[in-house]
């Protein structure tokens, strides 16, 4: 089976060559579902015996054919902590509709950014990543938010006035919009999760979808904050909110809508939900964002390429 990403084959073919804090960690396959009685209690007694560990590490992938080295940064988890995350992931599996999903589209292995986003996600841990566009992040977010939802299935408010996502995923662009609304139609194909884009405030069809009750939200900020204002939208049942390519949209002027959205008065505090941004660069006003609405234990994760292996210098 091939990856559709691009990133993949480096992903696939890449060693890591340099680890701090703890052992090699191998790439993940899209893993089967399955069963583990004990892992969470193994990872909370691995975070209370991590405590004394610096919060962050670093790895450095070196792909195969010698075109694309990456560093990736980590900080506010431990290697020990993050690895068992991991191994929480690989043990229990995905939901098993979701499982089926991403085996007939054909994925079979995750990027660096899969690799390191979905476990902490799914956790319910905050998260700030950067990361370069086509690194997979789209798919990243798709499963992450899929498996979290169908794992813990909840029936969506059926009112026909308003709609109580579960999930609200923010992005720049029109564009965008549609590209994670098929991604993530595809891998919920044959399950209860009903998605709804907002492409327009003034689209009918598009009202009429949200009236009827959607789990996820795929949505502009204008938009979102459009639907939002008319009260056909509340944060009451909110357990994951995303805001990718955050870099972009701070840039284009969206901050008093992401404010308007995190500041309403339906918007559930911080420690009921999970808060996601991913962004193509660390600028001051992206950091600022996650220092003012992320948990205060959140983890950042930087993903970047570097030119040769014996340029690194580590920093820890």
């Amino acid at each position: 089976m091939a990856n559709i990403h691009s990133i993949a084959e480096i992903s696939k073919n890449a060693t890591v060559v340099e680890i701090d804090f703890g052992r090699q960690i191998s790439n993940t396959d899209y893993c089967r579902p399955g069963s583990s009685r004990d892992t969470e209690s193994r990872l909370e007694q691995e975070t209370s015996k991590s405590a004394c560990i610096p919060s962050n590490f670093q790895k450095i992938y070196i792909s195969s054919n010698n075109k694309k080295n990456w560093k990736v940064t980590v900080h506010g988890i431990n290697n020990r902590v993050f690895n068992e995350m991991q191994q929480s992931m690989l043990c229990n599996g995905i939901h098993a509709s979701l499982y089926k999903n991403v085996y007939k589209l054909n994925y079979e292995r995750s990027t660096i950014i899969q690799e390191y986003a979905m476990p902490i996600i799914m956790n319910g841990k905050d998260i700030i990543a950067r990361t370069q566009n086509g690194s997979g992040k789209t798919t990243a977010i798709a499963i992450s938010i899929l498996d979290v939802l169908l794992k813990n299935f909840s029936e969506i408010n059926v009112d026909s006035h308003r709609s109580d996502p579960l999930a609200i995923i923010v992005v720049p662009t029109k564009q965008r919009v549609q590209h994670i609304y098929n991604v993530i139609h595809r891998l919920s194909e044959n399950t209860s999760i009903e998605c709804g884009p907002l492409f327009n405030k003034s689209l009918s069809d598009q009202k009429n979808k949200i009236q009827k009750g959607v789990h996820i939200i795929i949505a502009t900020p204008e938009n979102l904050v459009g639907f939002v204002s008319q009260d056909l939208i509340t944060f009451t049942a909110l357990r994951i909110i995303v805001f990718d390519e955050a870099d972009v949209l701070l840039t284009a002027g969206f901050k008093p809508e992401i404010e308007f959205i995190l500041n309403n008065k339906t918007m559930v505090s911080t420690d009921k939900r999970t808060t996601v941004l991913f962004s193509t660069s660390m600028i001051d006003a992206v950091e600022q964002l996650a220092m003012t609405y992320l948990k205060p234990n959140y983890v950042s994760v930087d993903i970047k390429e570097i030119k040769e292996a014996a340029d690194i210098t580590q920093t820890i």
